[in-house]
């Protein structure tokens, strides 16, 4: 469907202008794609290292010294931490980018 869109406004649209909305749009495809990849990385190591390193049970209580060394759970930890950063990073990229925007508009 993106392709007979893109087809279309090709009939309709300036070349120039055309090129420039879409590698605007593949650019935010792009970043979009790599925030929930990170989004869903964090969500889904930080409930596995719920369930897999930490059981909220006594015999998980018992057992987290033993299982936190172990490797998935550092793997899970790293997961958890960079993407944490990753999706902070992210979100101030976009409030400086609106910032530049606004400043520009002025």
């Amino acid at each position: 469907m993106l392709d007979e869109v893109k087809r279309l406004s090709f009939d309709f649209i300036p070349s120039d202008i055309n090129a420039r909305i879409w590698s605007a749009i593949t650019f935010v495809r792009n970043i979009a794609g790599i925030y929930v990849l990170w989004m869903m990385a964090n969500y889904m190591a930080a409930h596995l290292y719920v369930s897999w390193c930490v059981p909220a049970t006594l015999v998980g209580f018992i057992a987290s010294p033993f299982m936190i060394p172990a490797p998935h759970c550092q793997a899970l930890r790293w997961a958890i931490y960079t993407g944490g950063n990753s999706i902070m990073s992210m979100w101030g990229a976009l409030g400086l980018w609106l910032m530049k925007k606004i400043n520009k508009e002025e």
